[in-house]
């Protein structure tokens, strides 16, 4: 830069020829360095192409619903989801890290095209011995799943931002090729922790997809009792995070501008508690420390909608981000789910 700006020193003020060469340095300095900056802002910058529709809300909340209606009518547009990602990065995760085994695996075990069996196996122990399988097939059989699991909670499946970070770098990558996509997530904060990490800019909707909170504990328990049916058991949502997710998107409004979606009674989230909780990987924990982590969960989960204290009976309730460009209420748009 100094090297551009000598020649205008050098100039001596008074006469309009020297006053014309001085305008001609400075256009020239400014647009250079305009250029500069457009080129090292590009430099460190990705820019995407196509449209990237980003749902973000609870399970169960609609999301796959609205996404299945969205591509009926918008069909250039491709589907990416957090749990069939999930699901896919887990299996080719397993089958990278434990090739052997799950040569063995599939010898012993009925199996699935898509994989998924390697799932629910590992994962949820649900899984089915061929016929004229040895007893200690089946021990070394456990013995593996257990691994895996243990292995695969760890690296991944335990951890959704992870997760979540590396399904928006495909996007990126996608819309960079000017592919429109539509993609659920569980949390906001991973969009913005990725689009800082991979400094990406691209033409994003964010919608909250929200689903009134006695509604959303009815639909989490039909779709566990279909997928018990089903022996889908990836489809099943246990335990207290569905509940610990509706908590992460909403809080108690403490503005008076802040909209109010709805009212929560302590008596409410109690109840729902006591509905969902289950003693997931407790099997090894006796009465009296099992009723311990209950009473534990129960008052995280207040204090996470908000009831800090035995005084706070009710609530209202709204959206802890308040920028989003839509807000779907589905207990509207599809009353029949």
């Amino acid at each position: 830069m100094i090297g551009e700006l000598s020649p205008y020193y050098k100039i001596k003020t008074g006469s309009i020829l020297e006053n014309k060469k001085k305008g001609a340095y400075c256009d020239l300095f400014s647009k250079k360095s305009f250029c500069i900056q457009i080129k090292d802002y590009s430099a460190f910058h990705c820019f995407g192409k196509g449209h990237i529709f980003i749902l973000v809300g609870s399970s169960s909340a609609g999301k796959s619903t609205f996404i299945q209606k969205f591509i009926e009518k918008h069909r250039d547009t491709q589907v990416q989801g957090i749990d069939q990602q999930s699901f896919k990065m887990a299996i080719e995760f397993i089958k990278t890290h434990y090739p052997d085994e799950v040569s063995f695996l599939n010898e012993v075990l009925e199996i699935r095209e898509d994989d998924l069996h390697l799932l629910h196996a590992a994962l949820w122990e649900s899984y089915f011995f061929k016929n004229e399988v040895l007893e200690d097939e089946k021990i070394r059989t456990r013995q593996i799943l257990k691994k895996i699991a243990d292995h695969l909670r760890k690296n991944l499946w335990g951890i959704p931002l992870k997760r979540e970070c590396l399904l928006l770098e495909k996007v990126f990558l996608d819309s960079q090729k000017g592919k429109n996509t539509i993609l659920d997530l569980l949390s906001v904060e991973t969009i913005f922790h990725a689009l800082i990490k991979n400094r990406f800019i691209a033409p994003i909707t964010l919608t909250l997809v929200y689903c009134p909170f006695d509604r959303l504990i009815h639909r989490i328990k039909e779709r566990n009792r279909k997928a018990i049916e089903s022996g889908e058991y990836h489809e099943i949502r246990k335990g207290l995070f569905p509940l610990f997710q509706f908590a992460h998107h909403f809080e108690a409004r403490k503005r008076k501008e802040d909209p109010v979606f709805d009212i929560l009674s302590r008596k409410q989230v109690e109840k729902s508690f006591e509905e969902l909780f289950d003693y997931i990987f407790q099997e090894n924990l006796h009465k009296q420390e099992v009723q311990k982590e209950k009473e534990n969960g129960r008052l995280a989960l207040l204090k996470a909608f908000g009831f800090h204290d035995s005084s706070i009976e009710n609530i209202e309730l709204t959206p802890r981000y308040k920028r989003y460009d839509f807000i779907i209420d589905t207990s509207k748009t599809y009353p029949e789910f």
